[in-house]
């Protein structure tokens, strides 16, 4: 009878083993191809209406992530110092107006998720490629903020001042709208002279931009 139960006991905790020593089996035994699928550049996965790799992906994903987790950081930080949220009547009413955004950026799938999430949330994103079609788009469309790359191909050529052209035009047609100027880390190296040229402000950060349609267009 020991000997029944013991091998009971041996083929039930066997059985327990069985799955994740599968699973791990088939990592290891798998993992040349996980990894090849990876790098296959030609993968495509669609986000809302956009489209992009799935190096794109993982390489957005994880810039997020950090980025969000370098933010907590500094909330909890600080979060021993914050008082009781005011409710700004201002915000309240911008929250009653329509919602909606001109995103210029001559490779938009590169804010696929962002521009998902804002669209999850009832914000109508309208998309723009280059300066004059983001004018053309400002005439005849009341945005309540614009977002805008820094550097861009346009008309075959590219112009790395793209964004200072943008707002420079903006300010000569006496257009008031708020302009973040979203462009990795030329942005940060030329902040001083993107907020001289009329931008509220510019970044490298994700959650920058959240922040910033939340703040024109309210809660997210």
């Amino acid at each position: 009878m020991a000997s029944l139960l013991l091998n009971a006991e041996f083929w039930n905790a066997l059985s327990n083993f069985a799955w994740p020593a599968m699973a791990a089996f088939l990592l290891i035994k798998f993992h040349p191809l996980f990894a090849s699928l990876l790098k296959r550049e030609n993968m495509q996965i669609k986000v809302g209406n956009l489209e992009l790799s799935v190096q794109e992906a993982a390489k957005h994903n994880g810039a997020d992530i950090a980025d969000l987790q370098q933010r907590i950081a500094i909330i909890e930080a600080n979060i021993s110092n914050e008082k009781d949220i005011i409710v700004n009547s201002a915000e309240y009413q911008n929250s009653k107006k329509s919602k909606s955004i001109l995103w210029v950026d001559d490779f938009p799938s590169n804010n696929a998720f962002m521009i998902e999430k804002l669209k999850e949330k009832g914000i109508e994103v309208v998309l723009s490629i280059g300066t004059n079609d983001a004018l053309a788009k400002i005439e005849y469309n009341e945005f309540r903020a614009i977002i805008t790359d820094l550097g861009r191909i346009e008309d075959g050529v590219d112009n790395p001042n793209a964004g200072f052209d943008l707002l420079a035009r903006l300010k000569a047609l006496g257009k008031e709208i708020p302009v973040l100027v979203f462009a990795g880390r030329r942005a940060l190296q030329n902040r001083a002279a993107l907020l001289e040229a009329g931008a509220e402000n510019a970044t490298n950060s994700g959650v920058d931009v959240l922040a910033f349609v939340e703040r024109h267009l309210g809660a997210l």
